[in-house]
């Protein structure tokens, strides 16, 4: 975030100008940073317990499969919410090369993530998770998940 502050006021005492064209950008910038926070929070809301940053490698006697909520439309909506609320911030403040780096970054970070959490995930709910993998969308484009990948991929 110190980097998108700095391209910010760095810009607006370069080229000015930048900053203070298309404010249409600016609310397209702000539409999807509430986008982004509005499904970050109905994530938290909706998994309660379920929710957590750290990925749980056992489950939990309160962990329960959320599939309700925004995690019908979603299979990552905390994830997602997260990763529009970023690149968005940077849409709102007109930082070009922030959005880019923000956007490649938190890419680069979930397409690690979910393949990893999705084969825990199945491990613990079984056929229920692939289920739901099957027909509920990730919407973060080109991260391959293991569930719908490999048929074979352990069920208990």
């Amino acid at each position: 975030m110190a980097l998108a502050v700095v391209e910010y006021f760095v810009e607006s005492a370069a080229v000015p100008h930048w900053k203070n064209q298309s404010e249409s950008l600016v609310w397209a910038g702000f539409l999807v940073v509430v986008l982004g926070e509005a499904l970050r929070k109905g994530a938290i809301l909706t998994a309660r317990a379920s929710f957590t940053h750290a990925i749980q490698m056992e489950r939990r006697p309160q962990h329960q499969l959320v599939t309700h909520g925004v995690y019908s439309i979603c299979r990552h909506p905390g994830y997602l919410g997260w990763m529009l609320w970023c690149v968005g911030t940077q849409v709102l403040l007109r930082n070009p090369a922030c959005t880019l780096i923000f956007l490649v970054w938190s890419w680069k970070f979930f397409a690690e993530r979910i393949p990893h959490e999705e084969k825990i995930l199945l491990e613990m709910f079984g056929r229920r998770y692939r289920d739901y993998a099957e027909k509920t969308r990730l919407w973060i484009p080109l991260i391959p998940s293991p569930v719908l990948l490999d048929p074979r991929a352990r069920i208990v």
